[in-house]
């Protein structure tokens, strides 16, 4: 389907930020017929700026979510605070949203430079859908960074239903709209969940006082729309049954594009080009979306089950005599990496979505 840039419209979100401009410019570039809107605060510097309409919105302000279980500790102790920005992502997409009247929307961040409109070529190329678990009318487009099934650790894994990638999207602009529809999320909710609670299993990152990390609270905040049923609490709540669920909606309602295919730079996650293991092997990346789509929508689909894509990466991150010498305890991680490249099996029947019991 070939879809005309004047049916697009590009939404640019967020604060302004350095790399602001050239966002503008790059999209400006590679949609030309296309409107830019620009969602930012109120006073923002925008005058240098390319854009089409300016929204400007109040900020709902952020709460500090990294507080220790003690809850006791001050800014004099050197306690460096860590703020949950989930309601201003919301607030900015929001206003953004209700501005748009093309058929298509791209949303991104205002620190991500996009590279190329390669990722419309995935955008009906996967037809099969089960409707029992539909949220919207068509796919919506995202980047796999970040969109996560677990996070990898060292010491132990941590499964992570609904959790999607909120850096770029690309779809129908009414499912853009249904998407971004959640609440503001409240001061209990968004920071203080954990003070009276007791977590009941592992978690990487135990400081974080939110019940849902931003990303899976405006997903989950739909799914539990259409869903009433569904047992997620909060992100210590994971198992086997809620991570399959969490498979038919993400396969059902997204494609998760690699970012060398999606194509993009953004400066805030330089670590990323390594594609370092224990934040890779729980992303949800297009190997294994599309491992997804052929267990739950098409089981006649075939595809190349060897991620070639990250063959260059590793060998320069790991073939680098500096960095053997620098970390030598890292080598058998190496050779876990490249395992994976060629054959995720045994690690998804240990790691994966819904296919296994996580322990620590």
């Amino acid at each position: 389907m070939n879809i005309k840039e004047k049916d697009i419209t590009i939404l640019v979100s967020g604060r302004i930020e350095k790399e602001t401009p050239l966002v503008l410019q790059q999209v400006r570039k590679l949609f030309p017929q296309s409107k830019i809107i620009l969602s930012t605060w109120v006073n923002s510097d925008v005058s240098s700026l390319d854009y089409d309409l300016l929204i400007e919105c109040e900020d709902p302000g952020a709460k500090i979510f990294n507080i220790p279980i003690s809850y006791d500790i001050t800014y004099n102790d050197g306690f460096t605070p860590k703020y949950n920005n989930v309601n201003r992502i919301i607030k900015t997409i929001q206003n953004g949203l209700k501005n748009v009247e093309t058929k298509y929307c791209l949303r991104l961040r205002t620190d991500l430079v996009l590279k190329s409109k390669n990722f419309l070529n995935y955008w009906d190329k996967f037809p099969l859908r089960d409707d029992k678990f539909k949220l919207f009318k068509h796919r919506i487009i995202n980047n796999s960074t970040y969109a996560q099934f677990a996070h990898v650790m060292k010491d132990g894994v941590q499964l992570l239903p609904f959790h999607m990638s909120d850096w770029i999207h690309f779809g129908l602009t009414s499912d853009l709209k249904l998407l971004w529809s959640c609440l503001f999320q409240d001061l209990y909710a968004s920071s203080e969940y954990w003070k009276d609670k007791t977590r009941r299993n592992y978690d990487p990152y135990r400081d974080a006082g939110w019940q849902y990390p931003p990303e899976t609270y405006v997903l989950f905040s739909l799914v539990k729309k259409n869903f009433p049923n569904i047992k997620f609490e909060d992100s210590d709540d994971y198992n086997s049954e809620n991570m399959s669920f969490s498979n038919k909606i993400i396969v059902n309602n997204f494609i998760m594009i690699d970012d060398c295919d999606f194509e993009y730079t953004l400066k805030k996650y330089p670590s990323l080009k390594n594609w370092n293991s224990e934040l890779y092997n729980g992303f949800i990346t297009y190997r294994e979306w599309q491992n997804l789509y052929k267990v739950y929508c098409d089981k006649t689909y075939n595809f190349l089950d060897i991620d070639f894509k990250r063959m260059p990466y590793l060998l320069k991150h790991y073939l680098n005599p500096m960095y053997l010498l620098k970390y030598p305890h890292r080598y058998f991680r190496s050779v876990f990496d490249f395992v994976y490249v060629f054959n995720s099996h045994k690690l998804r029947k240990r790691f994966y979505i819904g296919e296994s019991k996580c322990v620590k």
